[in-house]
């Protein structure tokens, strides 16, 4: 199995969920035997051009798994898993220098949390085929966080609560005003992976007021779980979601289901144009297109994402506004 290929990675990952930590412990330690560091190959950084530059080990795949990942597998497969991986908490934001949220990119400008993307979608159905996440899979440092956060998940939700509350202390984070919110993307990768994860994670949105929370889910049956065993009352203030497209098929049904609530904000749909563009180069032209696109799908109100989040409306991001419920956010497959 060969840990730098898309494919593998994912079979790799899904061991994780199942929590068949030896099996994963097991790939680890065969793909580095089978894969040596070898600190006097050229660096493979684009733009290299000196051939006697010997490669970086810190930051290596060889690195990642070995000397980041590998422990937490341990931790995750001893017989006191939460006790073990506290060890390997810093107290702050990292597991065992995995850092478990992000503070986004030029993309998301704000606090976002992933973990494994497909295994962890259990209401995933043709957005498999243009999921964005994939392109990250032969990144090792993103491999790691995702594969870690599962594992926290798995076993010590508390480790990600007290990250969370380290994270919102930050400055960057800190308000003067209590009455200002802290945008928050739960599962830039991945979903809700199962009911009980559901519920951990409504308990941490209750306990900080100051999030914004949304989300782009596809797991609408464990929603749907949750309201008939719970109430929709019960489901954060603090808690937005977007019914996003590419929910397999048996799941469709709920979203006209859920649309009803009001945590539920609306549709978020991916439509394919006749040419690839991303949402930051649509033309006058492009968004024309989508529109009508939407509007034969039977979207009447919709609304074109720009691609860079907290700069579509001079309020803040319309996926996380309420004032947009019942409008379809369109953006284009890319």
């Amino acid at each position: 199995m060969n840990l730098t290929k898309r494919e593998d990675v994912l079979k790799f990952a899904a061991l994780t969920v199942a929590k068949d930590y030896n099996s994963s412990i097991q790939i680890i330690n065969n793909w580095l035997v089978n894969n040596p560091f070898d600190h006097n190959a050229m660096s493979q950084f684009k733009g290299n051009k000196n051939p006697d530059k010997k490669k970086k080990y810190l930051g290596s795949p060889q690195n990642i798994y070995q000397d980041k990942l590998l422990p937490i597998l341990k931790a995750a497969n001893s017989s006191n898993p939460k006790e073990e991986l506290y060890k390997l908490f810093d107290g702050k934001g990292k597991i065992n220098n995995i850092s478990i949220f992000s503070d986004g990119n030029a993309k998301l400008k704000f606090l976002n949390y992933s973990t494994m993307p497909k295994v962890n979608c259990g209401g995933a159905g043709s957005c498999l085929s243009f999921c964005y996440s994939f392109k990250s899979l032969r990144n090792p440092n993103v491999v790691a966080r995702w594969v870690a956060n599962t594992i926290l998940e798995n076993h010590a939700f508390e480790i990600i609560e007290d990250s969370l509350r380290w994270n919102l202390g930050r400055k960057i984070y800190k308000r003067e005003d209590k009455d200002q919110v802290v945008d928050f993307r739960l599962y830039n990768d991945g979903d809700f992976q199962s009911l009980d994860k559901m519920l951990s994670w409504f308990d941490i949105l209750n306990k900080f007021p100051t999030l914004r929370a949304y989300a782009y889910s596809k797991s609408l049956h464990l929603f749907k779980n949750f309201i008939d065993e719970y109430g929709a009352v019960n489901i954060p203030k603090n808690f937005l979601l977007n019914l996003s497209s590419g929910v397999h098929p048996i799941y469709k049904p709920l979203k006209k289901v859920l649309s009803q609530y009001d945590f539920v904000r609306g549709d978020f749909i991916g439509l394919p144009m006749d040419k690839k563009v991303k949402p930051t180069d649509l033309t006058k032209e492009d968004k024309k297109e989508l529109r009508q696109k939407a509007k034969s799908l039977g979207f009447q109100k919709t609304f074109i994402c720009g691609g860079i989040c907290q700069t579509c409306t001079n309020q803040g991001h319309a996926c996380g506004m309420s004032k947009f419920k019942n409008v379809t956010i369109v953006t284009p497959i890319h």
